[in-house]
């Protein structure tokens, strides 16, 4: 049960680092943006960055949801290895937010 508390973080630092990334675009441009996929969205309309963003969080807790009915354990190893990985992106995207911000 404990995927119960990490799914709402996990969909935070999700939200978080769609925000960073729609900060830094207005400011500096599509080219702040390392991923090349997200690069072109941004390039082309922020609505596709979004509706990306989105799709792409629904079809992880479409998977997520589908391996918490095989094996819970499995499931929060899973989302505890996500969370720790949008933890550094999102604190990657804030140096980098602030240090440009200086």
């Amino acid at each position: 049960m404990v995927y119960v508390f990490l799914i709402p973080i996990l969909l935070s630092l999700w939200a978080l680092d769609g925000y960073l990334t729609i900060s830094m675009f207005k400011r500096y441009g599509p080219d702040i943006e390392e991923n090349p996929v997200l690069k072109q969205l941004l390039r082309h309309n922020i609505k596709y960055f979004l509706l990306f963003k989105i799709l792409d969080a629904v079809a992880f807790g479409i998977v997520i949801f589908l391996i918490i009915s095989r094996n819970e354990m499995i499931a929060t190893v899973l989302l505890s290895i996500f969370i720790l990985l949008y933890s550094y992106v999102n604190w990657k995207n804030y140096s980098v937010f602030k240090d440009m911000s200086k």
